[in-house]
């Protein structure tokens, strides 16, 4: 068999807007195939070389009270000679319980693929539990030209937990986080 590395690299910033660590943003780069690796296609009778793909992104969350919050992001990606741009935002519903952290949040929104679809979305949280639902609804030439629909349904289903660091079972990960959570570790004192 042919033997092939792929090397990539990339870097996140993420922070808070304000003192209360409530509204926060990242910032992010990443490039993939830098050594552009060899690859077989058509059935394995055509050797060619991955060009390098890059992929730039971006989110804040903002919360608006203590019921809603909005979500916004953008992905730009490009592989020559290809280009995509995503983005979008989400609106968020926390139910309050008084005296209570909030266990449910209802999110709804839309993403836009720049030419080719707009995303609906909806999700749903319960505790650390969320499911969600998209469906691409294609708008590009390529669902006209061949004839068929190219949109898609997508279910997703995680769940929340928290990893800790081997080193230190008290030293967790600083990850970015969109959501209001008051149990989260705080970096930025």
């Amino acid at each position: 068999g042919m033997r092939n590395w792929d090397v990539g690299a990339g870097v996140s910033l993420n922070s808070s807007l304000d003192l209360q660590s409530r509204s926060n943003y990242y910032l992010g780069v990443g490039v993939y195939h830098i050594n552009n690796p060899t690859v077989l296609f058509n059935g394995g009778n055509t050797l060619t070389k991955l060009p390098m793909k890059w992929q730039f992104n971006g989110g804040i969350y903002l919360p608006l009270n203590d019921q809603f919050s909005f979500t916004a992001r953008a992905n730009f990606a490009v592989q020559q000679p290809y280009n995509e741009l995503l983005f979008g935002g989400m609106l968020t519903w926390k139910a309050l319980q008084v005296g209570l952290p909030s266990i449910f949040s209802f999110h709804f929104g839309a993403y836009c693929r720049y030419k080719d679809a707009i995303i609906p979305v909806i999700k749903f949280d319960y505790k650390n539990v969320a499911l969600g639902f998209s469906y691409d609804v294609n708008n590009s030439t390529l669902s006209s030209n061949s004839g068929t629909s190219t949109s898609a349904t997508e279910v997703t289903l995680y769940v929340k937990g928290n990893y800790n660091h081997r080193k230190n079972p008290r030293d967790g990960v600083m990850c970015p986080r969109f959501e209001d959570d008051p149990n989260r570790l705080n970096t930025f004192r």
